[in-house]
C-alpha cells in the first residue's frame, strides 16, 4: 500500500468560461485527465492509503456536474 494525496480542484469550464470546483477529492493525475489545467484548493487535501495496483476510482463519476454546462 502507498499513501496518496487526494485534493479538491479548481478548473475552468471550457464551454462556459466559469471557474468550477470538484465536489469530490481525487489525485492530481485523475483531475488533470478529467479537467485539463487544474489548481489545488488549499486546505482540501486528505492522505489515503491505496493499493499499488488499484486503478479503481474512488467516486466512480465520469465527470462531475459541479458547474452547470
Amino acid at each position: 500500500m502507498r499513501t496518496a494525496e487526494y485534493w479538491r480542484w479548481r478548473y475552468r469550464n471550457l464551454q462556459t468560461g466559469q471557474i468550477c470546483r470538484t465536489m469530490f477529492q481525487m489525485p492530481e493525475e485523475e483531475a488533470r485527465a478529467m479537467y485539463g489545467d487544474v489548481e489545488r484548493i488549499a486546505g482540501s487535501m486528505t492522505l489515503r492509503q491505496v493499493v499499488e495496483d488499484s486503478h479503481e476510482r474512488v467516486h466512480g463519476a465520469e465527470k462531475e456536474p459541479s458547474c452547470r454546462e
